[in-house]
C-alpha cells in the first residue's frame, strides 16, 4: 500500500511538472482558444520525443509521432521539415516533399523563424504568431537538433542537388544556401529554379537601366535623314507592376542622309546631317505573360512624346565664351509594343517595334520638305 501511494505522489509530481513545463512556454497573462492551447501542450509532447528520436538517430516511432501531431493540431512547417530531415537520414527520396515545403510557404516561415529567434524578445514574437510557427517554440530543442544534423550532412549528400542546398537551408547556413543555389550548376533543381525566381521579383521592384539598339527609318519616299542606326539608354520602372515607364536618351546615326534646306543666321543652309539625338519618355501597359518553357515572354503595348534635335553643325559667337546652337527641333511621338524575356539572374533581354510621327516642318526655319511618319526595330537589355 505504501508503495502504490508512494507511486501516486510520483506520477502526480510528474505531471505537475510537466504542466508546469508546458504553461512556461506560454504567457500565462495571454489568453489562448482552447484549441491554441492543446496544440501547445501537444508539441511539447512530440518535442520532446522528436528531439530524443533525431539526437538517437532512432526513428521507429518516427511517424505514429508526427501522425499524433498532424491529428491533433494539423500541418505546419516544423511538422514537414522534420520529415524531410528524417527522410534524408534514412536517405530516402524527398524531392517532392521539398517541393511541398516551398509551394506551401514554408521556405518564408523557416527563414522569418530563424530571424525571430535570434532577437532578444524572441518568445514575444513566439507569444503573438503561435500557430503561424506550429505551435513550436522559437530557438526549440527540436530546431536546434535538426540544425545540428543538417550541419552534420550537408556536405555528405553529393547526389541530389535539392537534397544539398536544403541542408544548407536547414542548418541556418542562408548565406552559402543562397550562393549555391543561384549556381550554374544548381538552375535546373527545384530550390535553384524557386531562388532564381525570388531573385528576379526582388530585383523587379527597383528600377532598371534599359541600353538599346536598332534601325530607324522614314516609311516615305523623302528619304532625307536616311537609314539610321539607333544607340540609346535610359531608366525603366519596376517591373513588379503592370504600369511601366521608360525614360530614355536615343542617338541616330544616318547611314546616306541628303541634303534638306535650314534658315538660320540671316541665310538658307544646305545641310546633310548625320546626328539627331532624341529626349523621349514612354508608358506601357503589360497585356500579356506569355510561358514559353520555363520562361514567361511579358508583351507591354506602348506609347511615347519626346523631342528630336537633328544636329547641323552650325553655330555662332556671341560673346567671349558664348555660342548659340541653330538646330532644327521636333515634337516626337511613338507607338507600338514590346516583348522581353528575363535571361541570366535578373536581366531581361527583349524587341520593340515602333510607329513614330515627327513634323519636322514644325520648325519653320525648316525650308524642304521631310518625312514626317518612321518606322523602327529595336533590341534592349534591361539591367
Amino acid at each position: 500500500m505504501q508503495k502504490k501511494n508512494g507511486m501516486k505522489k510520483w506520477i502526480l509530481t510528474i505531471l505537475i511538472l510537466n504542466t508546469i513545463l508546458v504553461h512556461a512556454q506560454v504567457d500565462t497573462t495571454t489568453t489562448y482558444p482552447q484549441d491554441s492551447l492543446r496544440c501547445i501542450r501537444v508539441t511539447a509532447e512530440v518535442e520532446n520525443a522528436l528531439t530524443i528520436q533525431f539526437s538517437q538517430l532512432d526513428f521507429t516511432h518516427f511517424f505514429p509521432t508526427i501522425q499524433f501531431w498532424i491529428d491533433s493540431c494539423g500541418y505546419y512547417e516544423p511538422t514537414l521539415r522534420s520529415i524531410i530531415m528524417e527522410e534524408i537520414l534514412l536517405g530516402n527520396p524527398v524531392n517532392l516533399a521539398i517541393s511541398d515545403y516551398f509551394e506551401a510557404g514554408y521556405f518564408e516561415v523557416y527563414k522569418n523563424r530563424v530571424t525571430d529567434a535570434q532577437e532578444f524578445n524572441h518568445y514575444d514574437y513566439y507569444k503573438d504568431n503561435v500557430e503561424y510557427y506550429g505551435y513550436l517554440p522559437l530557438d526549440s530543442k527540436l530546431d536546434s537538433v535538426i540544425k545540428q544534423r543538417a550541419m552534420e550532412w550537408k556536405d555528405s549528400i553529393t547526389t541530389d542537388p535539392d537534397q544539398q542546398l536544403i541542408l544548407h537551408f536547414f542548418s541556418d547556413d542562408y548565406y552559402t544556401f543562397e550562393t549555391e543555389a543561384i549556381k550554374k550548376e544548381y538552375k535546373k533543381s527545384y530550390i535553384g529554379g524557386y531562388v532564381r525566381k525570388l531573385y528576379r521579383e526582388e530585383r523587379n521592384q527597383f528600377l532598371g537601366l534599359q541600353i538599346h539598339t536598332g534601325i530607324f527609318g522614314s516609311n516615305g519616299l523623302n528619304q532625307t535623314l536616311g537609314i539610321s542606326q539607333i544607340l540609346g539608354f535610359g531608366l525603366s520602372t519596376p517591373l513588379s507592376k503592370k504600369w511601366v515607364g521608360d525614360f530614355l536618351i536615343n542617338f541616330r546615326f544616318s547611314y546616306n542622309p541628303k541634303e534638306f534646306n535650314f534658315y538660320a543666321m540671316n541665310t538658307l543652309n544646305p545641310i546633310k546631317s548625320h546626328t539627331v539625338s532624341n529626349i523621349e519618355g514612354r508608358i506601357g501597359y503589360r497585356i500579356l505573360d506569355l510561358p514559353v518553357g520555363s520562361k514567361t515572354i511579358m508583351i507591354h503595348p506602348k506609347v511615347g512624346l519626346g523631342v528630336d534635335f537633328i544636329s547641323t553643325g552650325l553655330f555662332e559667337q556671341v560673346g567671349e565664351e558664348e555660342y548659340n546652337y541653330y538646330n532644327p527641333t521636333s515634337l516626337h511621338t511613338l507607338l507600338g509594343f514590346s516583348a522581353s524575356i528575363p535571361i541570366f539572374k535578373t536581366s531581361y533581354i527583349g524587341i520593340g517595334f515602333y510607329y513614330h510621327y515627327i513634323p519636322y516642318h514644325w520648325d519653320k526655319r525648316v525650308k524642304s520638305k521631310m518625312d514626317d511618319n518612321y518606322l523602327s526595330g529595336e533590341v534592349f537589355f534591361r539591367l
